[in-house]
């Protein structure tokens, strides 16, 4: 034909074998992109088909998501509860445990700074080693800032302040990568759904962390 693709042949092309519309008359023996996604006789105005790999695909990848809006409300939370003043604040004239202003500023501050910086690392990394190969590991990072958060013990609130650093820049690896990861691994027809789906997480995980705090900030035992 006229555009250089086989419309003779009677095989039902690549389409077809992935499952999706019969007769575009694929040229079945080529695989340049171009001269594929160039058919005048390609209808791609819907996806044939979203299946449930799909879908559960985008919610896993969705979970950078969860794991920022987590982090970022969680520590509004954690400033407010006793047990949380008795092992990492200061004591007043009064006897009565406290926050400064200095001590909570670093507490809460030191997560965006890591964020800042594992979000400008992320890309050129990325660009090296893939956006799916670097998120595992972006991810690994993160639980090692929480751990760090966990295994500090009493009055050791530096150990927190680092921890929310490490933890950060694992936040801001995946703020850049999950995002990127999506609209570039999925159709055009369901990107913006897909990609809307980090942000529905985000405050999915601000309502967790709102919901958790409620439920332990009279425990003593934590």
């Amino acid at each position: 034909s006229g555009n250089g693709l086989d419309t003779s042949s009677s095989d039902h092309g690549i389409k077809e074998r992935e499952g999706g519309i019969d007769n575009v008359n694929f040229d079945t023996n080529t695989d340049d992109t171009e001269t594929i996604m160039n058919n005048p006789n390609l209808d791609d105005g819907k996806v044939p088909r979203v299946t449930f790999r799909t879908a559960v695909m985008a919610v896993i990848a969705a979970m950078g998501g969860f794991i920022f809006g987590y982090d970022t409300g969680q520590i509004s939370g954690f400033l407010e509860m006793r047990v949380f003043l008795e092992r990492f604040g200061e004591v007043d004239s009064t006897g009565k445990f406290f926050f400064s202003n200095v001590r909570s500023g670093l507490i809460v501050a030191l997560l965006s700074i890591g964020t800042a910086i594992g979000a400008l690392l992320a890309a050129p990394l990325a660009d090296r080693i893939g956006r799916r190969g670097s998120i595992p590991w972006w991810c690994l990072i993160f639980v090692v800032g929480v751990t760090i958060q966990i295994a500090v013990g009493d009055r050791q609130w530096v150990g927190v302040v680092m921890g929310r650093w490490v933890a950060g820049l694992g936040v801001g690896s995946l703020s850049v990568l999950v995002p990127l990861y999506m609209s570039e691994s999925t159709p055009k027809q369901v990107r913006g759904a897909v990609v809307c789906s980090y942000q529905l997480f985000i405050t999915i995980g601000i309502f967790t962390s709102n919901c958790i705090n409620y439920g332990t900030e009279s425990r003593t035992d934590t």
